[in-house]
């Protein structure tokens, strides 16, 4: 769960710079997963989330309406590259030391 939130978050952040254009792809690759996977996040921060997302040739995915917000939390590009490598570690670890407790 905390791994698919911070994906959103970063495809978010993603969405929002308009240095570049955005095909599913390229996001796949900037996120670390499949392009199936992003159309599935990019449906669902449009289709439960409300999220102005569009396509098009020039820009790829991207916001139409910049003030639309999809976290209450701020994050920094820090906090959420270390949230990404403390999930992965966590994921890595996993099999090896068997599962973490709940608390």
């Amino acid at each position: 769960m905390a791994q698919n939130i911070a994906r959103l978050l970063q495809l978010d952040d993603c969405l929002r710079r308009i240095d570049v254009r955005r095909t599913a792809l390229a996001l796949a690759i900037e996120l670390e997963v499949s392009e199936r996977k992003v159309r599935y996040d990019l449906d669902l921060l449009r289709e439960r989330l409300h999220a102005p997302i569009a396509n098009s040739r020039a820009l790829g995915y991207h916001y139409t309406d910049l003030s639309w917000r999809l976290s209450t939390i701020p994050l920094t590009q820090g906090e959420l590259f270390y949230r990404k490598l403390l999930t992965t570690l966590l994921h890595v670890c996993q099999p090896r030391f068997g599962s973490m407790p709940n608390h």
